[in-house]
């Protein structure tokens, strides 16, 4: 079960700025979207590396587990493996291990898991994980479980308690659901930063004005006058307008278009100051 190791691009055994890895604290968990309960399990894993004078780096795995174990279920994703990786580069982690997840690694045992893996293959002096993280064949691998291993077998171990926002749970599920139901803005706070999506240059929706076909995400940019057909950008969502509608005429459309534009520019100068680490991803 071969263990993947990234900088900025595949390869090597180092980390992002290219340095060794070996003897790193490891934050670990699946961090779909690296939203603020990520966060909290990663900056638990910096302040361990501190201590020691040594490494911070995720583990983490592709696909997500969900996709592997249960297929039939369709998963929306926070974001792409590139993306993840961005992010984590992005949070102070020196670099990140990913595991393909597969029928090897399904099948592996917790206590393989933490001999073969986190102390066999990667030498691990510490690991950071969630409240409700759990791993091995059958999820048998549990935080109690890991922090016995720990002090067996000579690592640190911190266990990161539930987060909440004004009574919500932080995590990746809550976050889903307030993109689906259209809570930009609180899928904003739960994540610490506007969701965003990567893609070549192509609104989101059907075009039940035109063609009412398959979902594209279509962007207007303000103030350019350029070429970028071909051209991958990000787009973040700042904030929510109005569903999609079909209007009578073109005319109408225009003018709500119109109207549409003068809120975003508005909501883009509301939020222009409140992230200023988006640049960074």
């Amino acid at each position: 079960m071969p263990v993947k190791q990234f900088h900025v691009a595949r390869g090597g055994a180092h980390g992002f700025d290219g340095a060794p890895l070996a003897g790193a604290v490891v934050a670990i968990g699946n961090f779909d979207g690296v939203h603020r309960g990520h966060r909290a399990v990663i900056d638990a894993a910096l302040r361990r590396a501190h201590a020691f004078g040594g490494k911070a780096a995720a583990l983490t795995f592709s696909p997500h587990p969900r996709l592997f174990l249960r297929p039939q279920e369709p998963l929306f994703q926070l974001s792409s493996e590139r993306n993840k990786l961005r992010l984590l580069a992005a949070s102070g982690l020196s670099g990140a291990f990913v595991m393909t997840f597969d029928a090897a690694l399904a099948s592996t045992s917790a206590q393989d898991f933490v001999e073969r893996i986190l102390v066999g293959a990667l030498g691990i002096r510490g690991a950071a994980i969630g409240f409700d993280f759990h791993f091995g064949k059958n999820r048998t691998g549990s935080p109690a479980f890991l922090t016995e291993q720990g002090a067996r077998l000579g690592f640190a171990v911190d266990i990161v308690p539930p987060l909440e926002d004004e009574g919500r749970p932080v995590s990746s599920g809550a976050v889903r659901a307030a993109l689906a139901a259209g809570r930009v803005v609180e899928a904003t706070e739960l994540l610490g930063a506007p969701w965003f999506v990567s893609g070549d240059v192509a609104s989101f929706g059907r075009r039940p004005m035109f063609d009412d076909g398959a979902p594209l995400l279509e962007v207007y940019l303000f103030d350019f006058d350029g070429d970028l057909y071909g051209q991958t950008i990000d787009v973040a969502f700042i904030g929510w307008i109005r569903h999609e509608q079909k209007f009578d005429s073109v005319d109408i459309l225009k003018r709500q278009m119109a109207s549409d534009t003068s809120q975003a520019r508005d909501a883009l100068k509301r939020a222009a100051n409140a992230f200023p680490l988006l640049g960074d991803i």
